[in-house]
């Protein structure tokens, strides 16, 4: 889905990946990330996770189920 100003404007389908190099993926990219980072916030400001570190390409998390389960359940959503 892509939204602006709030306001949810169209669902974007990818029917195939990008290549790689494609000049289009660095910002495909970021843009999951940053939806993944969002995701990531709004469940530490819920106090459903704490901790939450993120470096380059690995993700810190407290060794408890409960965020965990939190965790892989943003993983899931932001497929």
């Amino acid at each position: 889905m892509l939204c602006f100003g709030w306001v949810l404007r169209m669902e974007i389908i990818l029917e195939r990946g990008l290549r790689q190099g494609d000049l289009i993926s660095h910002y495909l990219f970021l843009f999951c990330m940053e939806v993944f980072s969002c995701l990531l916030c709004d469940a530490q400001a819920c106090k459903n996770i704490r901790g939450v570190r993120v470096n380059d390409a690995l993700l810190f998390v407290k060794n408890k189920k409960k965020e965990i389960d939190v965790v892989v359940n943003i993983l899931r959503q932001s497929e």
